[in-house]
């Protein structure tokens, strides 16, 4: 079977529509893998998160929104954050266009972002880069269903579109707290 055809019929069984947000190149790319790997990539966990995901989930009144863009795959993300009063997350929001990997890892953001601080953001972040990247173990505690995008490290063109989530709502919060230290809040 046809790695496309692989994808097709599970995001369809999934909710999802993995082709409208891969680039030309990135589903030359994906389309060109052996049909195994491309089953390993996207397994059940990898679908059943992306199909959770509410694509549109933006909040009414954010502290601030930050938009980051994989130009390798064109996957995007807005991020809206609401501090409480310590400079940890209150209301997470958000808006994703980006392959299933990106997804899911926007869907477990969503599932964890509340009642987290910039630098806890910032090292769940490294750690997930590590994991990809440098062959690091996946996290664990609240972060463990992150091991799910491990079949990931082999396939660099989808980490920036799995650090999004990551990268935007740590640059969301940053500024949040810097437009607070500049009201003198």
């Amino acid at each position: 079977m046809e790695c496309r055809c692989i994808v097709a019929n599970a995001a369809k069984v999934n909710n999802i529509n993995c082709d409208n947000y891969l680039s030309e190149n990135a589903l030359e790319r994906v389309t060109s893998m052996p049909a195994e790997a491309h089953e390993a990539l996207y397994n059940e966990k990898i679908l059943a998160l992306a199909g959770s995901l509410a694509k549109d989930d933006r909040l009414a009144d954010p502290d601030a929104t930050a938009d980051m863009v994989s130009p390798l795959c064109g996957s995007r993300i807005r991020v809206d954050v609401a501090l409480d009063a310590n400079g940890r997350v209150a209301e997470y929001g958000q808006q994703v266009r980006a392959c299933a990997l990106g997804q899911s890892a926007a869907a477990i953001m969503k599932s964890k972002a509340v009642g987290r601080t910039v630098e806890e953001l910032i090292e769940i972040g490294d750690h997930v880069e590590a994991m990809l990247k440098r062959g690091g173990s996946p996290p664990d505690g609240d972060w463990a269903d992150l091991a799910v995008l491990q079949p990931a490290k082999d396939h660099k063109s989808r980490h920036a579109s799995i650090l999004l989530p990551f990268k935007a709502t740590v640059k969301a919060m940053n500024e949040a707290l810097e437009s607070r230290k500049d009201a003198g809040v």
